[in-house]
C-alpha cells in the first residue's frame, strides 16, 4: 500500500543517529526513541507502526522501507550531537510520500539528567505530531489559491519570473502581480508576491533601496491585513523587517509565525536562513533552515545558490564548489550561482577561475552592475589593474545614468587598495541599507 494510501495519523519512529565526535552516545539514542514511542503510543490519535531494529536507519533505504513496507505515513527521526556535556538533539518530521521535511526542532541541553531531556524531546515531538494531524489540513488549506482563475494564474507566472533573480525577471513580476491585484484586489499572495518583487529589485542593485522601500512594506503589510493566516504574507513581512529595518527580532517573530502556519513553504526556511539567522551570525541554524527549502524545492535554482552562500560564510569552500556545481549542473543558465562560484574561488586565490565565472554570468545578466562590479573586483586582486580601473569607470559612468550600488563601487575601490574611497563609498552604501551590508 502506498504512504499515500494510508491514514494520515499512522507514523514511525526510526533510530535517532549520534554524530556525536566519539560515537558514545548510541545508549542515549536508543533511550530517546524509546522515550518518543512511549509518549506517542499513549496519544490516542497517532498510530505506531513497529520499526525493524535489526535495520539500517538514517539512510533513503531507511527511509524507503518505513513508507513501502511499514506503511507509514510519517516518519520521525533526528540525531544527537554531543560536545563535553552538553548535548543538541535534533528532531524531523517527514512526510513518507513526498519525502519533504514537514518540521524541524532542535534543543540543546546539558545531559545531566538524561530521563529528563528525553521526555522534554518526547514531548515536543508528540505536540509537533498533534499540530499536524489536527491542523494540517487546516494550514494547507490557508494556501488555496483565489477562486478567480485569472489572477492564480498571473500570481504564478509573477513568482515564476520573481524566481530568475535577473532585472527582465524581476521587472516582470511586479507587472503580474499587479495584474493579478487588479483582478483580485484582496488577493493576499499578489500583495505578498509584489511586495518581494521591489524588495528584490532593490537588494539585486536594479532599483534605489529608498525607491522600493515604501513599495515592499506597505505591500507586505497589506497582503497581512487581506490573510492574517497566509504564510507568504508573514515571510514578505518579516523580509521587510530583517532587510529594510534590521529589526532582527521582529523579523523572527514574522518568519517564525508563518513557518507555523506552513512550515512547507520554501521561502519562508530560505529567507529565515539569509536574511535573519544569517545576519546573526547563527551560521549552523542558518545552514538547517536551507537543507530543508531544499528538500522541498529541490529544483529552485536560488535556494541552490544561496545554500553554497552558506557554506561561503562558513568557510566551507570545499562544501561550497560542490553545491554551485550542483546548482549550476541544475540550471546552468542561472547567472546567481557563477556569482557565487566566483566569490568562492577568488577566496580560494583561483583569480583566472574566478575571472571566467564572472564573466559567464555577465554573459547570461549583462545589464547587472553586481556581476560586472565582481568581475571588477577579482580583476583588481589579481593584480590586473588596468582591466579594473577600466569597468569602475565604465560602472561610475553608468551610475550616472541608473542606479548602481555604492557597495559595488567601494568593493572593487578596496580591492585596489583606495581604502579612503573605499570607505566613502561604504557610508553612503550604509546610507542607502544596501541589502550586502547585512552579510558583510
Amino acid at each position: 500500500m502506498s504512504p499515500t494510501l494510508v491514514s494520515r495519523n499512522t507514523a514511525v519512529v526510526l533510530p535517532f543517529s549520534d554524530h556525536s565526535a566519539a560515537r558514545d552516545q548510541e545508549y542515549f539514542c536508543q533511550g530517546l526513541s524509546q522515550e518518543i514511542i512511549h509518549t506517542l503510543a499513549g496519544t490516542e490519535a497517532i498510530r505506531l507502526v513497529a520499526w525493524n531494529e535489526g535495520a539500517p536507519a538514517g539512510t533513503q533505504m531507511a527511509m524507503k522501507e518505513a513508507a513501502e513496507r511499514l506503511n507509514a505515513a510519517l516518519i520521525i527521526t533526528g540525531s544527537v550531537r554531543k560536545v563535553g556535556s552538553e548535548a543538541r538533539i535534533t528532531m524531523n518530521l517527514v512526510d513518507a510520500a513526498s519525502g519533504c521535511y514537514l518540521w524541524s526542532g532542535a534543543i540543546d541541553r546539558s545531559l545531566d539528567n538524561v530521563f529528563a531531556v528525553q521526555e522534554e524531546a518526547a514531548r515536543m515531538v508528540a505536540d509537533q505530531l498533534k499540530r499536524e494531524l489536527i491542523g494540517g489540513a487546516q494550514s494547507r488549506n490557508v494556501r488555496r489559491p483565489t477562486e478567480n482563475l485569472a489572477a492564480y494564474n498571473l500570481y504564478l507566472q509573477g513568482r515564476y519570473h520573481v524566481n530568475q533573480r535577473t532585472e527582465e525577471g524581476l521587472r516582470k513580476a511586479v507587472e503580474f502581480f499587479e495584474k493579478a491585484i487588479v483582478e483580485n484586489a484582496q488577493y493576499a499572495q499578489a500583495y505578498s508576491g509584489l511586495s518581494d518583487a521591489y524588495g528584490l529589485l532593490g537588494h539585486y542593485g536594479v532599483l534605489a533601496p529608498a525607491e522600493v522601500w515604501t513599495k515592499a512594506a506597505s505591500n507586505a503589510a497589506w497582503a497581512v491585513l487581506q490573510d492574517e493566516n497566509s504564510a507568504e504574507a508573514h515571510t514578505s513581512l518579516a523580509h521587510v523587517k530583517s532587510t529594510q529595518d534590521w529589526d532582527w527580532l521582529g523579523a523572527e517573530r514574522e518568519f517564525e509565525r508563518a513557518l507555523a502556519l506552513d512550515p512547507r513553504y520554501p521561502t519562508a526556511h530560505h529567507w529565515y536562513a539569509m536574511s535573519c539567522l544569517t545576519p546573526l551570525g547563527r551560521l549552523d541554524q542558518a545552514c538547517e533552515e536551507m537543507m530543508l527549502a531544499q528538500a522541498l524545492d529541490p529544483i529552485s535554482s536560488i535556494i541552490g545558490r544561496d545554500l553554497a552562500r552558506i557554506h561561503y560564510y562558513q568557510r566551507d569552500y570545499d562544501a561550497a564548489l560542490e553545491q554551485c556545481d550542483h546548482t549550476i549542473e541544475l540550471n546552468p543558465h542561472f547567472s546567481p550561482a557563477y556569482w557565487i562560484l566566483g566569490l568562492v574561488q577568488e577566496h580560494r586565490g583561483e583569480f583566472d577561475e574566478s575571472a571566467a565565472a564572472f564573466q559567464r554570468a555577465i554573459q547570461l545578466s549583462p545589464r547587472s552592475p553586481l556581476m560586472q562590479a565582481a568581475l571588477g573586483r577579482t580583476l583588481a586582486l589579481s593584480g590586473k589593474t588596468g582591466e579594473a580601473l577600466r569597468i569602475l569607470r565604465e560602472l561610475q559612468d553608468l551610475a550616472e545614468k541608473r542606479y548602481v550600488s555604492p557597495f559595488e563601487l567601494a568593493s572593487i575601490h578596496f580591492a585596489l587598495g583606495h581604502a579612503d574611497e573605499g570607505f566613502q563609498w561604504l557610508a553612503k552604501a550604509f546610507q542607502d541599507r544596501c541589502f550586502e551590508l547585512i552579510s558583510l
